[in-house]
């Protein structure tokens, strides 16, 4: 684990795994608990489109959906970024190791 003191931020950040990332182009992805059934597949679609094209997506990876695309993600070999909200967690899913 890494710890960034940013200029101008009150708090540090803390960081495991390849800084540079952070300095990529990257496509945030949030997604509400509740969304509608039709965005689904389009969803789906644009991270398969993402992965294959090795695009660094970032998100917290909490609701349902942002779940399934990390799994989509995770197939891939681009950067990914887990923005833990919330803090570090302890453990990660298996399937996040590499």
């Amino acid at each position: 684990m890494q710890v960034l003191h940013l200029h101008g931020w009150s708090s540090a950040i803390v960081t495991l795994g390849d800084v540079g990332i952070a300095k990529r182009h990257k496509t945030a992805f949030l997604c509400s608990r509740n969304y509608p059934a039709k965005a689904v597949l389009p969803i789906y679609d644009w991270a398969k489109a993402a992965r294959d094209n090795g695009e660094c997506v970032m998100s917290g990876f909490h609701s349902r959906l942002e779940r399934d695309v990390l799994d989509i993600l995770l197939k891939g070999d681009q950067p990914i970024i887990l923005a833990a909200a919330r803090g570090l967690p302890k453990r990660y899913p298996s399937r996040c190791k590499r």
